[in-house]
């Protein structure tokens, strides 16, 4: 009898409570044969889809190109042997999109949903979308998002289908009224830690409670910047992986309204006797763009400034990042389109010290 209660491990996570009661009754009634053949044949159900989970899951290596990419192998080994581990990386450094990967190379998401949370709604849609395209999976099936009144979760057998979860923060602490064990999750991953949100806090509370209960859940928490120490703290002394950023230079120029001239750039409004000095160079007043260049303007959010840029930026990418936009153009934006949006050429507010 205590070897099939040890065989429930094997089990899915979200049918172990279950497994658990059966158990139970089977012990309390040890002569009973059909408490005995109930708890078998739902052990063996659960069993049996869990293997198929596990051979169903999607696999793919981490981006070696990216900073984390370079301690995949000890993530991966921490993963296994701790119950919660602390990932402190600068911005750009992969982690957000490279550890749901490194988990299932970890053999997560075999007995139940790898969650992650991420405190906004666009940031869960996102990275979802990015994590399916680098799995080369569809999105809504083995990766999904799921967020206030909007979610691309798989809908037929959730617990089968669907490996990866994000969601907001939010999502996470409403699926603790009904079920306080978080049973549908084998991991959690934790990101952008450092914002220290009421919601970030109260998870953070609550596991470290629920961990003591659930010796096979996983927590990860990530942030770029973070108290790396008191965080480790917190969960017991878990250990700590610091992996360092990757940035760029940038040189941020702005335009600025004139008197009249006839420069390239001139408005289109000539009653208005203004134009738009351009923010590049003169020498290279209209550039060949390479494969490798990206042109990005600042200038007022109006369908004004937005044709005057097209104007002299026939051969760079001017494309509108305001608050207007659509979500299709902001995609755009992200996948670094080649073409312009329609109505492209806006982003934040001019002549302003920095921008908005």
């Amino acid at each position: 009898m205590q070897q099939a209660r040890r065989a429930i491990d094997g089990a899915l996570s979200r049918d172990r409570g279950r497994l658990h009661g059966l158990w139970s009754r089977w012990k309390g009634r040890p002569a009973d044969e059909k408490a005995r053949a109930d708890f078998t044949k739902a052990l063996t159900e659960s069993v049996a889809r869990r293997e198929a989970r596990a051979a169903s899951l999607p696999q793919a290596p981490a981006d070696e190109s990216l900073p984390i990419g370079r301690e995949a192998d000890r993530i991966v080994e921490l993963i296994r042997k701790h119950q919660v581990i602390v990932v402190a990386g600068e911005t750009g450094s992969g982690k957000t999109t490279q550890l749901p990967k490194l988990c299932l190379a970890a053999g997560r998401g075999a007995a139940g949903l790898i969650g992650c949370t991420q405190p906004r709604r666009i940031a869960a849609r996102a990275v979802a979308r990015r994590v399916a395209e680098e799995l080369h999976v569809p999105l809504g099936g083995a990766v999904g998002y799921q967020v206030r009144f909007e979610g691309k979760v798989s809908t037929e057998n959730v617990g089968e289908q669907t490996a990866i979860k994000f969601m907001t923060d939010g999502i996470l602490l409403a699926e603790i009224q009904s079920d306080r064990w978080l049973s549908r999750y084998d991991t959690l991953l934790i990101d952008e830690a450092h914002e220290r949100s009421l919601n970030i806090d109260f998870l953070l509370g609550y596991l470290k409670q629920l961990l003591k209960k659930r010796r096979d859940l996983k927590v990860i928490v990530t942030s770029a910047t973070i108290d790396t120490a008191r965080f480790a703290a917190h969960f017991d002394d878990a250990p700590v992986i610091e992996v360092e950023g990757r940035t760029h230079p940038v040189e941020v120029r702005y335009l600025e309204e004139e008197g009249t001239g006839s420069r390239t750039g001139q408005s289109h409004h000539p009653e208005r006797e203004t134009t738009l000095t351009p923010f590049w160079p003169p020498a290279t007043r209209s550039p060949a763009r390479t494969h490798a260049e990206t042109s990005w303007c600042s200038c007022p959010a109006s369908a004004r400034s937005a044709m005057s840029i097209r104007h002299w930026s026939d051969a760079n990418i001017a494309i509108p990042r305001c608050c207007r936009c659509t979500r299709g153009c902001r995609r755009a934006i992200r996948t670094g389109c080649s073409t312009p949006a329609s109505g492209a050429g806006s982003c934040w507010r001019p002549t302003s010290p920095r921008p908005r």
